[in-house]
């Protein structure tokens, strides 16, 4: 039973479902399409409050880096704000799935020179990297950033469910891990809560589910049998998926209410922006 590596857990998830659902290995792995359709989403309302707030709504000149890319996602969405938006990603797969300008990078080493940016994106990555490179990757974001540039991060604050795979921070720890590397942070916002889909989880983790494996077929240490899984979620009875796929569909109105009432340190996911110093 293999230890968790992200460099190589992640290319295998991400290979795995590159040519056919590339939201099933950024968002939830391999989870139904109407299920990650839900929390992509909440990630792109997120980030338009955040870019808004930030940089309005003017396109301008420039190179704006996606971190992990994947298919290219953000890296699009992007070019709404930025004339020359980049990529990067761990996985040859997703990479070769999507367009544009992109380079097969580990977030911890970019291969670009300092202060080639003019902005970086990194949305749901550092939250997979163990504490210490966490680190790495911030102060390597950092070096990429121009002086007065800007750096947008939407990472974990709370587990949805357990895996070894996912080392959240609160809030304000990811605050001071930015502010360690040099950047000041100007935004800082609970984001994403989720509350019909998160009792989901708990009640399907009290079910008898199949083993999470990675794309070799074996069993990655401490991802077990307690996490839903797209196997697991498709073993469920008929019933039970509908009624999960309700749930998710109800969640939609819900979320946008629960961004107005919920405290931020419910949030599952924080969103920062930060300026070069």
């Amino acid at each position: 039973m293999p230890e968790y590596d992200y460099a190589d857990y992640w290319p295998a998830v991400a290979d795995a479902h590159a040519a056919v659902d590339p939201l099933g290995a950024v968002c939830w792995d391999g989870a139904p399409p109407w299920f990650n359709r839900f929390l992509a989403d909440g990630q792109r309302r997120a980030l338009e409050r955040a870019m808004l707030a930030t940089l309005g709504d003017e396109r301008r000149a420039g190179r704006a880096l996606d971190i992990g890319c994947g298919a290219g996602r953000w890296t699009r969405w992007l070019a709404r704000w930025w004339s020359d938006p980049v990529g990067c990603d761990l996985s040859a797969g997703m990479l070769a799935a999507g367009a544009g300008p992109r380079v097969r990078a580990d977030v911890t080493a970019l291969p670009f020179a300092g202060a080639s940016f003019e902005m970086a994106l990194s949305v749901t990555v550092l939250q997979h990297l163990p504490a210490e490179a966490q680190q790495r990757a911030v102060a390597e974001i950092a070096r990429v950033v121009k002086p007065g540039g800007a750096v947008v991060l939407l990472e974990m604050t709370n587990r949805i469910a357990p895996g070894p795979h996912n080392f959240p921070r609160p809030l304000a720890s990811w605050r001071a891990l930015v502010q360690g590397a040099g950047l000041r942070v100007e935004r800082a916002a609970g984001e994403g809560y989720a509350p019909l889909v998160r009792l989901g989880v708990a009640a399907a983790r009290r079910l008898p589910l199949p083993r999470a494996r990675r794309s070799g077929g074996d069993d990655v240490k401490g991802v077990g049998g307690s996490r839903p899984t797209a196997a697991s979620i498709g073993a469920l009875p008929a019933p039970v998926r509908l009624v999960a796929r309700g749930v998710v569909a109800a969640s939609y109105p819900i979320e946008r209410a629960a961004e107005r009432v919920v405290p931020a340190r419910l949030a599952l996911h924080g969103c920062i922006v930060a300026r070069r110093t």
